[in-house]
Order: structure tokens, then sequence, then C-alpha cells
């Protein structure tokens, strides 16, 4: 591992500890981590504890021979120099993976073909809200998203965000939240300093306008107009500079001065302090302050510190964003107003719970501890082929894989091209039936083994043409059944058929005699990973369609659905995403299909109940942080319009309640529980998730029972269909004959 911060090691901040904390967890998940330095070290106050970490090398902004005798102490690495030096450094030791914080860097990095391989991009400074992005950046975030292997993201909202404005990110962005070391925990058995007067308090950090750091100051006055006795301690060197009011920092710094002076009862300032010597000072203080202006309530990051305050068993100050009411809930008592006097009464009212707000705020921020996060992280490198087992074979297999779409193999792709038992090319049709046969005949020369994704055209291509030795393998998913091009395919030249359920199988064998061809099923692939992220406020209230063209998707059912709920409840809401069916010309030109969406729309224009809780949301590729919003998904398609259906099973990992409507198959997939017979049961199933208890034991059961269909779980499958030996076929039978 190659990891280089766009940060100074030297100044105590948010973001140098992000590098001494993202070393420490990497050295854990990597037998190497190399460490690139912006500048060289004139403290160590911050990165002791990585110094002493065995499989941690040191590497300086510069080259021994590129650096000056004069210049070397004072150099500091620009984005482009230092892009210049990681890629001189990923020459040398060959890195599994490469980690980078900040956006100019990222940019220069995702520019080198190489690098961008294996790049995991970090960006932090995403401007917020929409409107603060300059196209330019814009466009370099964008690029970025689109080139790099990985993003980070700090937040949900932050992934969210980054996936809205970036598309290419989404489904490549992982989570990457604030750390604390374990060793900075309070015990289970260590106290607080229960009721001895006076009240503690501490801020730690950088000193800065939205901080409220020059506020905080008549903290100790305000209380004690209060009755209560307080004091409050001060902690870093980092006063930052505000443009758009150049004599605040001037007054932080008189400020900090008076208080070193000794001219500022009830406070004092220890300056800056080393990670641990911070934390214990910490844990003597009752609260710690981590009030902000209400400028930063919309921020999608969240603040390191308030997690160490809470981690050390000194509960913090906090203002009551969503984000914050996230991590420690809606009725925890220290939130407070963007003022002096809302902050002390904060203060004063949660006294008589201190001892446990002290308890149960170090149990909400137990997920951000370094241990935990160490092993999401791990996942999340393995889960992007950055932690690889080595190769089975001497010589990988080349995959040559042909198709007109590849939106439910996408993930297979990725896959293939980060295994090192796989060599992967793309013979993209433009249409179903249209190809470039040149470019074909060129790429089947090359090829071990062809894989057709849509028994379509391709598979009687390739039937034909195929060269003795290659393995042809086809997955079928529905509406291949009905293709008038199976009387042009060799079906003794294909070696495989792999299908999308043991439904579709049987249906498949039955109709086109494929019975004798060795088959196997493997479902369309989930993310799980990527889907399980945590619901927003209120999204029980909000039902998902994604998709509905053709008709065949049924919308008129969701609104008699939606419409059956209001009845009862006004607060649901229909979102119906995706294109809509003007969008797809061979549909819309359909007499019967444009009726019948006229239909739809003419009843919103005349029910305004209905037409007040549906929204249409645009198609786009951010599925997973639209879904945050969507408490119930819904299936009611009819019969022959699908094979699988994936976006139930998306929203089923999200930790959705699903809710289908009878057709053949679904049982097999999902399971009949799931299955409404009447509008009236499938009403009362979701009215049933107003209750909290209830929402949790759905949810639970729905991520497990999509558990199946993960990458991860089906990558086995995947890898013995396409060896050349094609391993654990499963022959034919009379039973995937039955029809």
């Amino acid at each position: 591992m190659l990891l280089y911060g766009d940060v100074s090691p030297n100044i105590t901040d948010g973001s140098s500890i992000w590098l001494a904390t993202m070393a420490e967890m990497l050295s854990g998940i990597f037998d190497q981590v190399h460490l690139l330095l912006k500048e060289v070290e004139t403290t160590r106050r911050v990165l002791t504890p990585v110094h002493d970490l065995p499989n941690v090398t040191f590497h300086p902004p510069l080259a021994a021979a590129e650096a000056p005798e004069d210049s070397e102490g004072s150099f500091r690495l620009v984005p482009r120099r230092a892009a210049q030096r990681i890629a001189t450094l990923a020459r040398e030791i060959g890195p599994e993976a490469i980690v980078t914080r900040g956006t100019d860097v990222a940019a220069f990095v995702s520019g080198n073909p190489e690098l961008a391989q294996i790049h995991w991009a970090y960006i932090t400074d995403l401007p917020y809200p929409p409107d603060r992005i300059s196209t330019h950046n814009l466009t370099k975030l964008q690029r970025i998203a689109e080139r790099a292997h990985r993003m980070f993201a700090q937040t949900e909202d932050a992934r969210s965000y980054l996936e809205s404005i970036a598309p290419a990110a989404a489904g490549k962005t992982v989570l990457l939240t604030p750390t604390v070391p374990d060793r900075y925990f309070l015990g289970a058995d260590e106290q607080g300093r229960g009721d001895l007067p006076p009240l503690r308090l501490v801020y730690s950090g950088k000193f800065a306008r939205d901080w409220r750091t020059l506020e905080m100051i008549a903290l100790p006055g305000a209380l004690a107009e209060l009755g209560v006795e307080a004091e409050l301690v001060l902690i870093g060197d980092k006063v930052q500079a505000d443009p758009a009011d150049p004599d605040w920092a001037p007054a932080m710094q008189e400020a900090l001065a008076s208080i070193s002076a000794g001219e500022v009862p009830g406070v004092s300032w220890l300056g800056g302090m080393d990670r641990a010597s911070t934390i214990a000072e910490i844990r003597r203080a009752d609260v710690g302050i981590g009030w902000r202006s209400h400028a930063l309530d919309g921020s999608l990051e969240l603040s390191t510190k308030a997690l160490e305050y809470s981690a050390a068993g000194t509960p913090p100050l906090l203002n009551g964003s969503m984000s914050n009411r996230m991590v420690w809930g809606e009725q925890y008592p220290l939130f407070c107003q963007d003022d002096l006097r809302s902050a002390a009464l904060a203060l004063r009212d949660g006294l008589p719970v201190l001892d446990e707000v002290r308890r149960t705020a170090a149990a909400r921020v137990g997920a951000y501890s370094l241990s935990r996060a160490t092993e999401r992280l791990r996942t999340a490198f393995r889960r992007g082929s950055a932690l690889l087992a080595p190769p089975r074979g001497p010589v990988p297999t080349k995959v040559l894989v042909a198709s007109h779409d590849l939106k439910f193999f996408g993930e297979i792709v990725d896959w293939l091209e980060n295994s090192p038992d796989f060599e992967v090319r793309i013979d993209r049709w433009s249409k179903l039936a249209e190809h470039d046969a040149a470019m074909s005949t060129q790429l089947l020369e090359w090829a071990d083994v062809i894989f057709c994704e849509w028994a379509g055209p391709n598979i009687a291509w390739y039937s034909r043409h195929k060269k003795p030795g290659q393995r042809l393998v086809a997955r079928l998913h529905r509406f291949e059944i009905n293709g008038p091009w199976w009387p042009q395919v060799a079906t003794d030249a294909i070696d495989e058929m792999v299908y999308v359920s043991d439904y579709f199988r049987r249906r498949a064998e039955t109709a086109l005699g494929l019975g004798q061809i060795p088959s196997r099923v493997i479902p369309n692939t989930l993310d799980t990973l990527d889907l399980d992220r945590p619901k927003l406020p209120g999204a029980e209230f909000h039902l998902g369609l994604i998709g509905f063209v053709s008709f065949g998707k049924r919308p008129d059912r969701a609104l008699d659905l939606l419409s059956s709920l209001l009845e009862v409840d006004d607060r649901y809401v229909l979102h119906l995403k995706g294109r809509m069916p003007w969008e797809y010309a061979y549909e819309w030109n359909k007499p019967a299909q444009r009726h019948l969406y006229l239909d739809v729309f003419d009843r919103l224009r005349t029910e305004a109940q209905l037409r007040d809780h549906v929204v249409f949301d645009e198609f786009s590729p951010d599925i997973a942080s639209w879904l945050r919003g969507i408490g119930t998904v819904l299936s009611p398609s009819v019969d022959e319009f699908e094979s699988f259906h994936l976006a139930p099973a998306e929203g089923m990992a999200s930790g959705a309640a699903a809710v289908f409507w009878d057709r053949e198959g679904v049982d097999e997939l999902f399971g009949s529980d799931l299955i409404a017979s009447t509008i009236e049961e499938a009403r009362d199933r979701v009215l049933a998730l107003r209750s909290a208890e209830t929402r949790e034991a759905v949810a639970r059961t729905a991520r497990e029972r999509v558990a199946q269909w993960d990458i991860e779980e089906l990558s086995a499958a995947w890898s013995q269909s396409l060896s050349t030996s094609g391993a654990a076929a499963a022959p034919a039978h009379p039973a995937s004959r039955a029809g």
C-alpha cells in the first residue's frame, strides 16, 4: 500500500490525525505500508504512533538525489509534484493499492492510466451546496470518479452527494468514517469525575470562526450567571484565517494571548499537544465542546473530535444537525442552538444526567473504533480486489464477453478484470443483432472462453464461429426464449447454459429443447455492501417502483396501493424511478402502450390526492443512495415481463420491505411470504412498517434473504463457469426439463 495525504504532518488538526490513523489501519491490513510525506517532519507530535509500526516505511517528499542541500527541510510537495513522486515510488515498490487524500493530487494521480487502476481517492473538500461548485471543479471531480478504481467518502451524506454530482462514483464509493483508536476509548470499569465542581469543559482542535472558538471563551461566565461554576481548557495551536472576516484571526490570537497571561478567569490554554496527551486531558473533563456555527449544520462531514470526546467518556456539546442526531440520537440532551445562551443552558440542564450521557455517548460511537473501522476497510479492499489470493494457474484464462447490454453483468466484469485468474475483453454489440463482425472475429482469435450475456443473436454468431478447443457459455434471462434467431444457433457448440433462475431454466429447456446442454443457475448479482446504507428518517412512508416501462411493469397497480394507503394515512408517497415512457420510442409508438400510460397520467391529473403523493425520480446510477429514502420496494409486474427482477432485490439489500404481486417464479426466488394476493394485504403489510420493531425485523430478514446473490457469494460459480474446463457444470436432468 502506498499512502499520501495532501496534509502537513507538523500541524495537529483533523487532516494530520487522519493521516496517522489511516496509516495505522492500513498497517493492520497490508504487509507493507509506504507513507509519502508532503513535507519533512519537524515534530513527531502527530505521527509518533506510526513510527512505532514495524511495517510502515516513511518516504520524504523528495528522493535523496532530488533534494537540494538547503531546501529539504522546508520543501513541500504541490499536487502535481506529489503525483510524480507517487508514480516513481509505485514503480519501485509495486503497490496493490494507492490511497490519496486531496482533490488536486487525486486528479493528477487518476490522470495516469497505470496508477488509476489501483487508485483509491479520498475527496474531503466537496463544495456544498451544489451551487458552490464551479464547472471546472465539477469536471475535475467527475474525471476522478470515472478514472479512479475506488472513491472514499467520510459519511453517508457525503457519499450520496458525491454520487449525485459525479454519477461515475456510484457503486464504487466506499465509506471511510472518522476513526478513534481503541486505546482512547473509556474502559468499562473507568468512571467519570462524578459531580465534583467546577464543571470542567474542554475544547481540542483548530481555532476557527465557524467552530465558535472565540465565543466559547465566554462559556464559564455565561454558566456562572446560571449558577454553575465552570472552567474551560483549550488545546490546539492552529488559528485559521477567515477570508470573509479578516479581523477574526487577529482577534482570536489576541484572546489566546490574554488567556496565556491569566487575564481570562476560568479559561486556560495548553497549546498544541500530541494525541495521547490530548485524550488524557479530555478524559479529565466533564463535557467536550463541539458547538459550531449553524452554517456548518449542512456539512457533509462528521467531527472526529466529537467522536473522540464521546469515546473518552466526555460527552460533547453539539449542534442538533441531522448528521449529529443520526449518531448521538434524537433525545441526546447536549444539543444546542447557535448562540452562547443556548449552549450554556444545554450544559446546565444536562448536569443531572451527565453520568448516563457519558455511557450512552461512548456506546453510540463504538462503531467508529479503529478495530471496527479496520475490518470494514479490510472488507472494502478485499472486495475492491486490492487483497487478492495468488492465481490458481500459471496463465490467466482469456474471457471474451459479447453483449449489447451489460447492465446485469457489470459487477462480474469488474471482478473478472481484477482477478489474477482471468483476462477479459469486451465485444460490444451496438444493438441486439448488430455488431462489427471483423472485430468479433479478431477477438475470437484471442479468446479461450466466449461468454454471451443474453442468449441473443450473439450466441447464434459465436456458436457458428467458435474455434476448436474454445469454450462457449451463454446466459439466458427471459425474452430470449421467444427469439427468432434460435434456428441459426448451433446448440451442439454451446458448452454451458447459465440461467438466472430455476423457473426460467425449466421454461427455456422445454421451449427450446436445450435440456441436453450442461447448465447452472447463477442469479443476477448484487453488491449488498454498497446497497446496505442507513435509511433516512421517514423512509417508511415512501414506496419505490424502479423502472416502469414497459407497461407490463404495471405502475397502475402501484397507484392502486398508494390510494389504499392514503385512505388510512396521508403521509405516504410513491416514487416512480426511471425514464419516462416516451423516452423509449419503440414502446411509446405502440398505440396500446401509449394509451395505458395516458390513462395513468390522466388519473394523476384528475385525482388530486394521488397527484400530490406521486414523485417521478429521473433515471440515475446512484440507486443505493436513492434507496436510503425508500421503505418499501414494489414489484407489481406481470409474468412475461420479469425473469428475475433485480430492483426489489436491490431494495431488500438496502433494508427495505418488498411487496410482490403474484406471478410465476416469484415464490421460488423471493419466497411466497412476500407475495400479496390483494391490495388490502399489501396495504396492511406497508402500514405495519410504521412500527420501528417491525421495520427492524423486516429489514433484517430482507438483507439475509438476498445475501446469497452478493457478488462474493456468486463469484465462485462464475469462476467455474468461465474456466476452460467448466468445472462443476450441472448436467441436464429430467427435472430441469419438466416445464
